[in-house]
């Protein structure tokens, strides 16, 4: 259901494998920290239904990533998954990186992907 490769509305690519209600692949990400941005990072999560969840570390940035989302079928047959996520970070980009206060460490937002080629 959802194996394959997946573009979002920023133009972060995810190539996902599914098999039972694992899943897993990898990430690159075209927005953040530019220590992170272009890189191939490892995805994993679980599924089930048309149910998802999955989560990225970002080791560079000192972060993580954790996606939950939904797969929604349009009338013509295309594919997307909703999703919102929450980014939890160590260090706060700038001249220098600083350590977050505690309100600034979360950051939470949606995201759609769609299946590449549909």
């Amino acid at each position: 259901m959802f194996t394959g490769r997946w573009v979002n509305d920023q133009g972060s690519v995810m190539e996902l494998r599914q098999d039972g209600t694992a899943v897993s692949g990898a990430y690159v990400t075209r927005i953040g920290d530019d220590k992170s941005t272009e890189r191939r990072h490892d995805l994993v999560g679980l599924a089930t239904g048309p149910m998802i969840g999955f989560v990225v570390a970002w080791p560079a940035s000192i972060s993580v990533t954790s996606w939950a989302g939904r797969l929604v079928t349009a009338a013509d047959g295309t594919a997307a998954i909703h999703t919102v996520w929450h980014l939890a970070r160590g260090r706060v980009p700038g001249e220098p990186p600083r350590d977050p206060a505690p309100w600034e460490s979360f950051l939470t937002y949606t995201s759609i992907f769609r299946r590449d080629g549909d």
